[in-house]
């Protein structure tokens, strides 16, 4: 009879490591993948991601607010696995709202999926560097793991699950990066620029990450070899990266369809527009042309994004100041089988984890405000805090400066940065008043967090896996009005303001 020494797994890092890292990838295996292809309908920005794949697909001429990368992976899904007949159903559309019967979102679902399947084991990988210890690593996991928000939007045909992984990758090798400085100039430094770059290949957002590439710069400031190396490094890779994506991009769209916007030419410029005509896209010196023509539909096309209006009754956005604390949740697809039960795909967070990431930002805060302002005042993690906290606050200053309506799902972003912070936190601060905070003591504590990280994630299951859910039991779920989480029958609550009779 094999007998399990929970000690052991605990305390010696040898083998826990191996054996946690094997244990949340399975975990991560139920919580993010396993079932993704329910619901069978479409939901929030799948309606128009898979006419965008489909066109992917025929190599038809289109422009989109964001980098193909994401959409690229969409695309590849259904082609490698093909669970459908024909993908010819919405090319002559940006948004589809009918679907055939039988209709499966296997394939288009599956790489936005698997990355976000994959980005468990980075999140452990991540924790495992900084805070040396597996067990902690384990549990602290759990925010990535057990999170509803992050859940319920990478098991969708949309680029989250791709951007997420991305981001999370960078932040891996940044801080391998760090503590083993020797990698600079070997091929790690081009694996950092090629994963830099499929990140800003997703989404432009994750160029939020840039002062990551200036504070390895400054550590090595004095080793002038170094930071030449890793330099040329760094930028071949990820111009290799950035500029083959663009190119395959660029090659396949080349068949115009009439029935799109502008006559299938977008705000192609003419010589853009005579190179589809005669089926010369694919070559190479054409594209700086069209790279900058993408660039410039992209700025027209934000700029046409309807403002934030919380007084419109079904506004799913909302302002920046209320994200990390998980409001607008979003009601992204219901129905009611029998007209009692109901069924709700919600973007909703698990309390439990983002209030906790929220303190873990204050403390810091308040940590390097205090190591600044008093001599002699100092912890472990100040440089990296710093750098952690600065993308954090620049990202969400940012934020602020956009009037177009934004919704919960941008701060991603800044909830995976505050996931590293509140690791050193919870690494660095030996002492609450006169409690000792002992490695015995914290192994309870992070074991603690993880069960409650866990109950509250199966409390909002339902909403994350489309399951029956009664009003009584939804209205219970909905405690803190400052999410805007309600049944269909309830509406909305009009915490903040009151939606005007005429935008009913």
């Amino acid at each position: 009879m094999i007998k399990l020494n929970l000690s052991l797994l605990v305390n010696d890092n040898r083998i826990s490591k191996y054996f946690f890292l094997i244990l949340v990838f399975f975990i991560g295996f139920w919580t993010y993948f396993f079932g993704y292809w329910n619901p069978h309908q479409a939901f929030w920005d799948e309606n128009y991601y898979l006419p965008l794949a489909q066109k992917y697909l025929h190599g038809i001429f289109f422009m989109e607010h964001h980098p193909p990368l994401g959409k690229l992976l969409i695309a590849l899904g259904e082609k490698i696995i093909n669970p459908n007949q024909s993908y010819d159903q919405f090319l002559d559309i940006a948004y589809a709202s009918r679907f055939p019967n039988n209709f499966s979102f296997f394939g288009y679902r599956f790489f936005p999926v698997l990355l976000g399947w994959l980005t468990v084991p980075l999140v452990f990988l991540i924790f495992l560097q900084l805070l040396k210890n597996p067990f902690w690593s384990f549990c602290l996991s759990s925010m990535y793991l057990f999170d509803n928000a992050l859940i319920v939007f990478c098991r969708g045909a949309m680029i989250e699950g791709s951007l997420i992984f991305w981001f999370v990758a960078v932040l891996w090798q940044y801080f391998l990066l760090e503590e083993r400085p020797s990698f600079a100039a070997r091929w790690p430094a081009v694996i950092y620029g090629v994963t830099f770059a499929f990140l800003v290949l997703t989404k432009i957002t994750g160029l939020i990450l840039a002062p990551l590439v200036f504070s390895l710069l400054w550590q090595w400031r004095f080793d002038s070899s170094r930071t030449k190396a890793f330099l040329l490094r760094f930028t071949f890779g990820f111009l290799a990266a950035y500029s083959c994506v663009w190119c395959f991009h660029f090659s396949i769209l080349k068949n115009v369809r009439p029935s799109l916007k502008n006559q299938g030419y977008y705000m192609a410029s003419n010589s853009y527009r005579t190179w589809l005509d005669n089926k010369q896209t694919g070559n190479p010196f054409n594209h700086p042309v069209m790279f900058l023509d993408s660039i410039k539909f992209i700025r027209s096309d934000n700029a046409g994004i309807p403002k934030l209006n919380l007084c419109k009754a079904r506004e799913d956005g909302s302002p920046f100041f209320m994200w990390p604390l998980g409001g607008r949740a979003i009601n992204m697809r219901w129905e009611t089988p029998d007209g009692k039960i109901f069924k709700y795909l919600y973007l909703q967070c698990n309390p439990a984890i983002w209030f906790v990431l929220l303190a873990g930002i204050i403390v810091a805060s308040a940590f390097w405000i205090v190591s600044v302002l008093v001599p002699g005042f100092t912890f472990a993690s100040k440089s990296r805090i710093g750098i952690l906290l600065l993308l954090y606050f620049a990202y969400m200053v940012v934020m602020s400066q956009i009037s177009r309506v934004m919704y919960l799902y941008h701060y991603f972003p800044t909830l995976l940065i505050s996931f590293v912070i509140f690791g050193l936190c919870f690494m660095d601060i030996q002492q609450i008043g006169r409690f000792q905070l002992t490695d015995s003591r914290k192994n309870k504590i992070a074991f603690g967090l993880f069960m409650i990280n866990f109950c509250s994630f199966l409390y909002y299951a339902p909403l994350t896996y489309y399951l029956p859910i009664t009003d009584a039991q939804m209205e219970r779920r909905a405690w803190f009005p400052l999410w805007n989480l309600h049944s269909v029958k309830a509406g909305n609550n009009g915490y903040l303001v009151a939606p005007c009779q005429d935008e009913k």
